[in-house]
């Protein structure tokens, strides 16, 4: 069993408590985030607080997306298989529910759009890679 990190969530709630302060340290309100999602700001409220039932995993990854958050979740087996590889639904169990959640470059902090960060990236050239 993995010990609960920072950036390791064991649970729904857990998971709800993380994108909670994200959305604080995104200097963003309750009303602002429920708006982006056209859904009630009670809803939100209640999802951070671990109280609404049966949250579909979309509408979680909504919510990290309009934070700037990326989620991952880890499953047994999948990480013997060949990228690419598709598992039969017996050979995939969850690792104790643990959901992996980190904010990509703190946009969050800086509450910037992925296209304000294209423009600050440097293009990089790899001719190893171009062809011939």
């Amino acid at each position: 069993m993995h010990a609960l990190t920072k950036n390791t969530a064991h649970t729904v709630a857990d998971v709800s408590d993380t994108l909670k302060h994200a959305r604080v340290a995104a200097g963003l309100t309750q009303s602002e985030i429920a708006k982006q999602l056209d859904v009630s700001r009670s809803w939100i409220s209640q999802f951070e607080r671990g109280q609404t039932k049966g949250v579909a995993l979309a509408r979680i990854l909504d919510i990290a997306e309009a934070l700037g958050v990326t989620i991952s979740l880890d499953y047994e087996g999948a990480e013997e298989q060949p990228q690419g590889a598709v598992l039969p639904p017996e050979t995939i169990s969850p690792k104790g529910a643990v959901f992996h959640v980190r904010s990509g470059l703190d946009l969050v902090h800086q509450r910037q759009t992925v296209a304000d960060a294209a423009q600050v990236a440097q293009p990089v050239e790899l001719p190893e890679l171009v062809e011939a």
